[in-house]
């Protein structure tokens, strides 16, 4: 408990003390950097089907026994929604980087994925029907690339072959590609459509020991997916 306190302190502390400089420092950097922007979005997503395995193994004094099941699981369809702030680089504003994240739920036979992937966005767009008013272009088709961080709540419920329901929170890393045209609608807002394709993996591995006097026993819960979608997304764009 007094080793809490003391990291609790130092954490207040550190906080404290350079929390004011590094928010100085991110303002004065965003005021520097004109040309950044905020986008809000939804769409309809689709999955391709996936092959998911759940395992529970249990060790104890006495022995232990492994219960595993792989099945293909067929995705529906569902929603997205997410929010993505970035900004273009003033001595070179075709290019940009930006930080996208988004939710959507996968269902498919007893299988339930609660999805979170983090981007991080390499952006390159053409000014097309540039004019004084729309330096940059009324019309800009952009395309990305980036590395998603993929946290997930998985659910996956394979009974009887595998003696119990497999839960747990997981994580992964994929890949996410976006294409998409934005039209702005005036020099501050502008709406967009998008088409975006995820690919990645995820794995969840959830141990738990159990101590009733005289012996020990060790459960370890594990399940794996791969998740991949295309996405048809529109949106609104904010240019700070």
């Amino acid at each position: 408990m007094r080793n809490l306190f003391y990291g609790f302190a130092a954490l207040t502390l550190t906080l404290t003390l350079f929390a004011p400089s590094a928010m100085a420092g991110a303002l004065s950097w965003m005021k520097d950097h004109k040309d950044q922007y905020i986008d809000l979005y939804s769409g309809s997503t689709g999955y391709e089907s996936g092959r998911v395995t759940a395992t529970i193994t249990h060790h104890s004094l006495f022995g232990g026994r492994q219960s595993t099941d792989n099945r293909k699981v067929d995705f529906a369809p569902s929603n997205v929604f997410g929010a993505r702030w970035g900004f273009w680089l003033e001595e070179n504003p075709l290019y940009g980087f930006a930080i996208d994240i988004s939710y959507q739920t996968i269902k498919g036979e007893n299988v339930k994925i609660h999805l979170l992937p983090i981007s991080g966005m390499f952006f390159l767009r053409y000014p097309w029907h540039t004019t004084e008013k729309y330096p940059h272009g009324r019309i800009q088709p952009y395309g990305g690339i980036g590395l998603s961080f993929l946290t997930a709540n998985i659910t996956v419920d394979f009974t009887p072959d595998v003696p119990d329901v497999v839960s747990g929170t997981g994580e992964g890393m994929g890949v996410d590609l976006r294409a998409g045209l934005k039209w702005m609608l005036t020099e501050k807002i502008g709406v967009f459509t998008e088409w975006r394709y995820l690919q990645g993996n995820l794995c969840i591995k959830d141990e738990a020991d159990i101590l009733p006097p005289f012996t020990w026993s060790d459960t370890t819960e594990e399940a794996s997916t791969s998740v991949g979608s295309q996405q048809l997304l529109f949106g609104i764009s904010v240019t700070l």
